[in-house]
């Protein structure tokens, strides 16, 4: 079997870490080995020649360091296709009474937030988050210690502005997914987050980290 197969023999997704590669060139090379491993079916408006269209969705992420590197990573399973349920992946619960999301478990911190006083801790049934008809973001509130900075509690909540409430000294935000719903076409949700998170407050910055 091929080095750069899977134990299905199908090819693994391809890893980009770019400050020698142009990002849309890597979109391009990583649009062809969709193409390859969906059999044809990535076409759609977007770049490479009409193939995916670069996004956060839950399969594939693009990452940024901080000092011009990105890295695109398809997330896969043993098809290297099929997205597995990550840490905070908000998920469309949606029913008659409107839109709603539930939240894969996650943490910050250790710390493991509540959607309406319910823990997302592996509960079944996954507490529900109701949403309004205008939702913009879905966003993780975390309650931090005055004294420490330390996270004490956090609580996911959902908001019809597109930015997150103004932070103090003992309350930060930080936004896990966008959304956008309309009666004709129901829910639409893109991730901003793709797994737990480490939280550090530094100089008056909070930096936020994938675990």
């Amino acid at each position: 079997m091929a080095e750069n197969t899977n134990p299905n023999g199908i090819k693994k997704a391809p890893r980009f870490v770019s400050n020698s590669r142009q990002i849309q060139d890597a979109f391009n090379e990583l649009s062809d080995y969709l193409d390859e491993v969906l059999g044809g079916n990535t076409t759609g408006g977007g770049i490479g020649g009409g193939k995916i269209q670069p996004g956060p969705s839950a399969n594939v992420f693009v990452y940024e360091d901080g000092k011009g590197n990105f890295t695109l990573d398809a997330r896969g399973g043993e098809d290297g296709v099929s997205a597995p349920p990550h840490a905070y992946r908000v998920i469309d619960a949606s029913s008659q009474s409107g839109p709603a999301v539930t939240v894969t478990p996650g943490s910050h911190n250790g710390i493991v937030p509540t959607i309406n006083g319910t823990p997302i801790s592996d509960v079944d049934p996954a507490p529900i988050l109701t949403l309004g008809a205008a939702v913009k973001i879905i966003y993780i509130e975390l309650n931090l210690n005055v004294d420490t900075a330390f996270i004490e509690s956090c609580s996911i909540n959902s908001s019809n502005e597109i930015t997150v409430p103004e932070g103090d000294a003992t309350t930060v935000y930080q936004i896990i997914a966008f959304a956008t719903f309309s009666a004709e076409s129901g829910l639409t949700l893109n991730q901003n987050v793709s797994g737990s998170q480490a939280y550090q407050a530094c100089g008056g910055t909070n930096l936020f980290g994938l675990i």
